[in-house]
């Protein structure tokens, strides 16, 4: 597909008023900075993609005035004319500004911009105008690296790295083992060849070499200090041998002992039957004993009992007669608060409504002293100002002296029936206040009625014994009570709880003597487990030196196989690259580049051929860069088989540009001049 720009109108674009260009296959457009060149490949851009040449979507388009404010109601609008394969077709795009106007305001406000968009002159939705333009020029970064000269190499590496490989096409492994395979290293590759056959990528597998390798790094790191580990805890070695026969001889003698022991435990046993059939007896005696003395505290504790309730008869009357007094005098308090706390309230309405009736006195002497007045020269003809007849103003008189007089009885009525109305109130709010006042006399009779009882009350108390004085003195005169006293404290003195005939025990020298030897043995036989701690860390010192071995043999065999990928990429990078360098003429491209370790990692450099000399792209000049931007352009065009127009900025740069396959505009930097297409036009006074 080609695509050729015709024509391009811009008008009210950023700092362009009205300019119209129509194109060559080489078109140049001269202007001095800042008159508008870049704008024309701005405004170009913003039609199709709505963004400026530096990929931004948020920019200035419409026309500033001398204070950086846009114009107002100024539409800005770009029109291109393009060929695609012959086809002409018109595409337009205008920004127009709303102005609204909010209700209660003469003023118009701002309220945004819309854009308005045609196709061949039929206006479109903007989703639709955008499925045309992707239908037209296809992806937009395929459309920028094909029309701007800087813009591939001005991707990341690694982006710029994946459209070469996709131009240099698809590298099949067959291929790359034919290239790199041979007699004497056929066997370093079967892995490759395995794990491609398995449909894993490369990547992958290197991926997982890397992994594989980690782990057993890993794990052969740790294995140094798991084996120092294992010999810092592993025993001293002794002599196993007479360890055992110190044993076997603490056994013989324990064995002795033993039977000494279980000889003496038989014969205390049989007498120890005996003992305990002798402590039988004497318990039941001492838990009959028991009985009789539970029987006789209870029996005193019930006597007690009964006797203090009839001390606390004799004194709970006067107690609960003052309790009640108490509780009554609180009550009287109460009410005689709420009774005051009412009282003058209903006092401060009485004022308050004895300040209304006094109101209403001066509004009635007011009203009284109101007199009637008439103006005869206010009686004119509305319409032609002159007086009117005596009968007339007579009339007119009478009917507003009537009326003034009619109001004036009416509220004079008004202020004396509201007047009575309050007297009424008054009379009700007194009646209340000397209802209270009585209620407030009562009560403080009551108050002090109940005050001089309860002080009657707590005099009785005083002079009153205590209920355990009443108690005590009871209790002496008790014969029941006195006679169980006695009986208890006897039958105490002839109870002794502790054992009396206690069991024998066995001779405690042959016991230490036992407990001696054991403990003799136990320590021979810790000694002698040392003996399997020690074997047990000799063969894991040996099995951790086996397997350090293995995986130094696993990570010699993955190393080589990472070798065999590293080879095997540089050989398809060898054939991608004579591809990819195949289909330039001015520039190659550096994917590999070598580490200081020796190992070459992937990269992608844009190389440029200065005097026989390859160059990178960002230290190559003006000139260079943007020759090699055409040729990168070239065989993009010519893969994707699309041609456009490229737009080379600052051209003036370059005396002898490189044949382009596409159409080609020329932004050149001339001093003095105005925009201007193909022949520059400078200002007469520019020097």
């Amino acid at each position: 597909m080609r695509i050729k720009l015709t024509k391009l109108t811009i008008t009210n674009f950023k700092g362009i008023k009205r300019f119209k260009v129509l194109f060559d296959y080489i078109t140049t457009i001269f202007g001095d900075n800042a008159t508008g060149k870049t704008t024309v490949f701005d405004a170009f851009l913003w039609l199709f993609f709505g963004k400026n040449s530096e990929d931004k979507t948020d920019f200035e388009k419409k026309p500033l005035d001398k204070n950086n404010n846009f114009i107002k109601n100024l539409e800005t609008e770009v029109e291109a004319i393009v060929l695609i394969d012959g086809q002409e077709i018109a595409i337009k795009k205008v920004l127009r500004q709303k102005w609204t106007k909010p209700k209660a305001s003469i003023d118009e406000k701002y309220s945004g911009d819309e854009n308005i968009y045609y196709w061949n002159d039929v206006p479109l939705k903007e989703s639709d105008f955008k499925a045309k333009i992707k239908d037209l020029i296809g992806d937009e970064s395929l459309f920028r690296l094909i029309t701007n000269p800087f813009y591939f190499n001005g991707l990341k590496w690694q982006e710029r790295r994946q459209i070469l490989m996709d131009i240099a096409g698809d590298v099949s492994h067959y291929e790359v083992l034919d290239k790199v395979m041979n007699a004497d290293n056929r066997n370093m590759f079967d892995e490759i060849v395995k794990a491609l056959n398995q449909k894993k990528t490369l990547t992958e597998y290197q991926a997982e070499i890397s992994a594989k390798k980690k782990r057993i790094k890993d794990e052969m790191e740790l294995i140094p200090s798991r084996i120092d580990e294992v010999k810092r805890g592993r025993p001293e070695d002794r002599d196993f041998k007479k360890v055992r026969k110190d044993i076997e001889k603490l056994q013989g003698e324990l064995s002795t002992v033993t039977n000494s022991l279980n000889d003496e435990a038989a014969r205390l046993a049989e007498e120890n039957k005996i003992r305990s059939k002798m402590q039988k007896e004497y318990n039941d005696e001492v838990q009959a004993k028991q009985k009789k003395l539970f029987e006789l505290k209870s029996k005193l504790q019930n006597i007690e009992f009964d006797v203090k309730l009839q001390a606390k008869e004799s004194t709970g009357n006067t107690e609960a007669d003052l309790k009640s007094a108490r509780s009554r005098l609180e009550s009287y308090k109460l009410e005689l608060t709420r009774f005051n706390d009412g009282v003058h309230s209903i006092k401060d309405q009485v004022e308050a409504k004895n300040a209304e009736i006094e109101t209403l006195y001066d509004l009635c002497d007011s009203i009284e002293t109101e007199t009637f007045s008439f103006d005869d020269a206010n009686c004119k003809c509305p319409t032609c100002q002159q007086s009117l007849p005596e009968d007339e103003i007579e009339k007119r008189k009478q009917t507003l002296q009537a009326n003034f007089n009619k109001d004036k009885r009416k509220r004079l009525d008004e202020a004396i029936a509201k007047g009575k109305a309050l007297k009424k109130e008054i009379e009700l709010l007194q009646l209340r206040i000397t209802n209270g006042e009585n209620s407030i006399a009562d009560f403080q009779m009551n108050i002090n009625e109940t005050e001089a009882k309860i002080s009657g009350l707590q005099q009785s108390l005083k002079s009153a014994k205590s209920v355990e004085e009443i108690k005590d003195h009871i209790l002496q005169g008790h014969v029941v009570y006195q006679q169980a006293k006695e009986d208890l404290s006897s039958l105490e003195a002839t109870i002794i709880i502790e054992p009396v005939f206690q069991p024998l025990q066995t001779d405690q020298a042959l016991k230490e003597k036992q407990l001696s030897i054991n403990n003799q043995i136990s320590q021979l036989q810790r000694e002698l487990a040392v003996e399997e701690q020690i074997t047990k860390a000799d063969a894991r010192n040996l099995e951790l030196t086996n397997q350090e071995s293995s995986l130094s043999q696993k990570l010699a065999e993955l190393e080589g196989i990472e070798y065999a990928i590293l080879e095997f990429t540089k050989a398809k990078m060898d054939i991608i690259d004579q591809r990819i360098n195949g289909k330039f003429r001015y520039v190659k491209f550096k994917m590999f580049d070598r580490q200081t370790n020796g190992q070459e990692v992937p990269t992608c450099e844009t190389l440029i051929n200065s005097n026989g000399s390859w160059v990178p792209f960002p230290a190559a000049n003006n000139a260079g860069r943007i020759n090699a931007g055409i040729d990168i352009i070239n065989a993009l065009c010519g893969h994707y088989n699309v041609y456009a127009l490229v737009f080379v900025d600052n051209a003036e740069s370059v005396t002898d540009i490189i044949e382009s396959d596409s159409q080609l505009i020329r932004l050149v930097v001339m001093k003095g001049a105005k925009l201007s297409i193909n022949q520059p036009v400078v200002l007469e006074n520019v020097a």
